[in-house]
C-alpha cells in the first residue's frame, strides 16, 4: 500500500510540475495582455525564441546527454551533471565576452546591450534549471523535479508583474529583465549546489560527443515553435507577432499535459526498452495516447470562450488558429515518442536531420504563404511540417526497434483529432454545443481514467 501510495504521489507531482509552467502562462495571460500592448507582447514573445535559440547555441544541448549518461555513467551521475554544467558555464563566459566585443564594435547595437546581456543570463540560467529537471526525472526524484518545475516561474511571473505595475513606460524591459534576474538566481544556486563534486574532462568529451548534432536538432525545434513569431513580425507586424503568441499559448495547454504525462511514461520506458519487453510497451502506451489525445479534443473545444476571457478584444481576431495549433501540438506529442527511441539508441544524426528538413519545409512555407493568406498561414504550416516529423521520425524509430508502436497504437486517435480540428472552426458559432460535448467528453473520460483505470500513471509503475 504504501509503494503504490508513493506511485501516486509521484505521479500527482510530475503532473503538477510539468502542468505548471503552462499554467502560470496561461493563468497570466489577462495581466499580460492588459499591461502589455499587442506591440509589447510579441516583442516579449520573440525575445523569448532567442532566448530559445540561445541556450541551445551556447550551451550546446549538453542537457540532452543525461538520458544516455544516467545508463552508462550511473555510479557517477551527480558528477556527470556538475561537469557538464560547467562546461556549459565556460561556455556562457565566452559567449559573453564576444557579445561584449560586437557590441563595443557596432554602434548600432548599444542601445540593445541590456537585452543582449539579458538573453545570454537567461539562456544559461534556463539550461541549468533544464539540467536539474532531467536529472531528477531520470532519478525519479519527484519532489525536487517539481521544485524546479515551479519555483522559477512563480518566481519570474511575481517579479515581472510588480515591476509592471510599478512602471508606467518600456514595460516590455521590465518583464524581460525580471526574466533575466530570477534566472540568473537559480542558476548561481544550481553551481554553488554542485561545488563539491569534481569536474571530469572526459565528461565534457562524452556529452559533447553526443548532444552536437541535436544542436542542429533543438535549433530546428525552436524554429518550428518560434521562427513563426519571428517572421510575422518581419512579413506583417509586431501586433499580429503579439496575437499570434497568445493564440499559440493558449493553443498549446494541451502540450503542458502532454508533457506531463510524458513525464510519467519516460523513465519507465527507458526502463521497459532497456530490458526489450516492447510488447508490453506497445500495450500501455495506448493509454497514454488516449490521455492526451482526449485532452487536446477538449482543448479546441472550449478555446475560442477562453480566449476571448483571458484576452482583451483586440486579441480575439485569432480565434480559428488555435484548432491548427493545437494540432499541432498534438503532432509534436506523437512524434516525441518516436524520438525517445531514437535518443536511446544514439541516433542523434538523424534526429537532427530529420528536425531540420521540418524546420525548412516551415520556413519556406511561411515565406509562401504568409504574404498571400496572413497570420493564419503560420499555423497551418507548422502543422505540416509537424506531421512530416512524425512521419520520418516513426521510420526510423522502427528500423532501431522493429515492431515498436505499431500504427493500430495511435492512428485511430490521430484521425480523431484531424477530424475535431477541422470541425471545429465551423463550430465556433455553436457555444453551448461544444461545451456540452466537451462536459459530457471530460466526465465519461474521468470515470474511464481512474475507474476503468485508463490513466497511464495507474498502468505503470513508478519506482
Amino acid at each position: 500500500m504504501m509503494k503504490g501510495n508513493k506511485s501516486v504521489i509521484a505521479s500527482a507531482l510530475y503532473l503538477v510540475g510539468n502542468i505548471f509552467t503552462k499554467a502560470v502562462a496561461f493563468l497570466t495571460i489577462p495581466i499580460f495582455t492588459n499591461l502589455l500592448t499587442t506591440s509589447e507582447y510579441g516583442v516579449v514573445n520573440t525575445y523569448t525564441t532567442w532566448v530559445n535559440i540561445a541556450s541551445i547555441v551556447i550551451c550546446l544541448s549538453l542537457f540532452n546527454s543525461f538520458r544516455s549518461a544516467y545508463v552508462d555513467k550511473q555510479e557517477r551521475f551527480n558528477g556527470y551533471c556538475a561537469s557538464v554544467i560547467r562546461l556549459a558555464l565556460l561556455l556562457f563566459g565566452v559567449s559573453m565576452l564576444i557579445a561584449t566585443i560586437a557590441i563595443l564594435g557596432v554602434p548600432g547595437i548599444r542601445s540593445d546591450a541590456w537585452m543582449i546581456y539579458s538573453c545570454l543570463i537567461q539562456a544559461f540560467g534556463t539550461f541549468c534549471v533544464t539540467c536539474m529537471t532531467t536529472k531528477y526525472m531520470l532519478e525519479f526524484r519527484y519532489n525536487r523535479r517539481a521544485f524546479y518545475m515551479i519555483v522559477p516561474n512563480l518566481c519570474c511571473v511575481g517579479l515581472a508583474i510588480v515591476l509592471l505595475l510599478v512602471t508606467d513606460e518600456n514595460r516590455y524591459m521590465w518583464r524581460i529583465l525580471a526574466y533575466a534576474f530570477v534566472y540568473a538566481m537559480f542558476a548561481i544556486a544550481i553551481l554553488w549546489s554542485m561545488r563539491k563534486e569534481k569536474t571530469d574532462k572526459s565528461d565534457w568529451k562524452y556529452a559533447t560527443g553526443y548532444s552536437l548534432p541535436l544542436i542542429f536538432h533543438g535549433l530546428s525545434l525552436v524554429v518550428l515553435a518560434g521562427s513563426d513569431r519571428i517572421m510575422i513580425t518581419a512579413l506583417v507586424n509586431s501586433s499580429e507577432a503579439g496575437i499570434y503568441s497568445l493564440v499559440y499559448n493558449l493553443g498549446t495547454v494541451a502540450t503542458a499535459i502532454a508533457t506531463a504525462l510524458e513525464g510519467i511514461w519516460l523513465p519507465w520506458f527507458i526502463v521497459k526498452l532497456k530490458e526489450g519487453n516492447l510488447q508490453l510497451i506497445n500495450k500501455k502506451v495506448v493509454y497514454l495516447v488516449e490521455n492526451v489525445s482526449v485532452v487536446v479534443i477538449g482543448v479546441m473545444l472550449v478555446a475560442p470562450e477562453v480566449l476571448k476571457v483571458m484576452s482583451a478584444p483586440e486579441y480575439w481576431s485569432g480565434t480559428n488558429m488555435i484548432f491548427p495549433v493545437a494540432l499541432a501540438a498534438y503532432l509534436m506529442f506523437l512524434y516525441d515518442l518516436a524520438v525517445n527511441i531514437e535518443y536511446q539508441y544514439k541516433q542523434t544524426k538523424k534526429i537532427a536531420a530529420n528536425t531540420i528538413m521540418a524546420a525548412g519545409i516551415n520556413i519556406v512555407l511561411n515565406l509562401i504563404l504568409i504574404p498571400i493568406f496572413g497570420t493564419v498561414a503560420a499555423a497551418y504550416t507548422t502543422v505540416i511540417s509537424y506531421m512530416f516529423s512524425l512521419i520520418m521520425h516513426g521510420y526510423y524509430a522502427k528500423k532501431c526497434v522493429p515492431g515498436i508502436f505499431p500504427k493500430k497504437t495511435y492512428l485511430p486517435y490521430l484521425l480523431m483529432v484531424v477530424a475535431v480540428s477541422l470541425l471545429s472552426p465551423f463550430l465556433v458559432p455553436f457555444v453551448w454545443l461544444r461545451w456540452g460535448i466537451a462536459v459530457v467528453l471530460g466526465v465519461g473520460y474521468l470515470y474511464c481514467m481512474f475507474i476503468r483505470k485508463r490513466f497511464i500513471a495507474l498502468q505503470i509503475k513508478m519506482r
